[in-house]
């Protein structure tokens, strides 16, 4: 009895090993949704609390963890081998060109005013000094926002809480629309 129970848990070890670290290192997967918030507060995302701005002004957008579909949840028994990580592989990509950024309150750029609500990333001037990066890792997209300190010092923000929209797509036809509040701090 004993030497069969040993033998089932032999065999269903390496039938883990087998399917968890054979060529199966790479797994298909999909952008479902982002979480969106400001350049350093991702990592410790807090619903409640506004990020706060008093120097960079930049904002982070990341994946929610892949999964194969959308719709399935997916259900792994045995995590991956010893010494290898199983990575994505993504079925779709986020566009850059669709992306969409807008404050709810006027602000002045460079002795203008910039109206609520206005695509920031269709003016020549911000997107001219706005660094946009996007970057695919092992199990998530990432892509960051960041506004150069030449544009920062051309924007003139009354302190206090902004709702920030950000708007994009992935090449798929998925839409995204999150906000997150801001406090610009002097």
């Amino acid at each position: 009895m004993v030497r069969k129970v040993i033998i089932l848990m032999t065999v269903y070890f390496i039938f883990g090993v087998i399917t968890s670290c054979g060529d199966l290192l790479k797994y298909d997967a999909t952008i479902c949704d982002i979480q969106f918030a400001g350049l350093h507060s991702i990592g410790k995302l807090d619903i409640e609390k506004p990020d706060r701005f008093d120097d960079q002004i930049g904002f982070e957008i990341i994946s929610i963890e892949s999964s194969p579909t959308c719709y399935i949840p997916t259900i792994q028994f045995f995590n991956s081998a010893y010494a290898t990580t199983k990575c994505a592989e993504f079925q779709n990509q986020l566009i850059q060109s669709t992306y969409e950024l807008s404050f709810d309150k006027s602000f002045v750029l460079d002795g203008d005013t910039i109206f609520p609500k206005t695509d920031l990333l269709s003016i020549q001037e911000v997107i001219g000094l706005t660094d946009i990066e996007i970057n695919e890792d092992c199990k998530f997209v990432t892509s960051t926002i960041i506004f150069r300190q030449e544009l920062s010092d051309k924007m003139q923000f009354d302190t206090g809480e902004y709702l920030v929209t950000f708007n994009c797509s992935t090449n798929d036809n998925r839409s995204f629309t999150k906000t997150r509040k801001v406090i610009f701090e002097e």
